[in-house]
């Protein structure tokens, strides 16, 4: 048996420093919507349920430890 290990941060920062994937990767998630019946349709990860509630959670987690910061 062979175990490869590889550090996550390392691959990432290869894979964003890289021209061929810097403008394919998407970091922020969207809603994607069919025209004429405004339904929402999924493609990749980024446009699915768990990456909007996550990325909503992350950000009003975010706001509120700032709000508790300034006070």
């Amino acid at each position: 048996m062979t175990l490869f290990w590889r550090d996550g941060l390392e691959v990432i920062a290869h894979l964003f420093a890289n021209p061929v994937f810097a403008h394919c990767m998407e970091t922020t998630p969207y809603i994607l919507l069919e025209r004429k019946e405004r339904i929402r349709a999924y493609g990749e990860f980024m446009s699915g349920q768990f990456a909007w509630d996550y990325h909503v959670r992350a950000y009003t987690i975010r706001i509120y430890t700032l709000n508790l910061r300034l006070v």
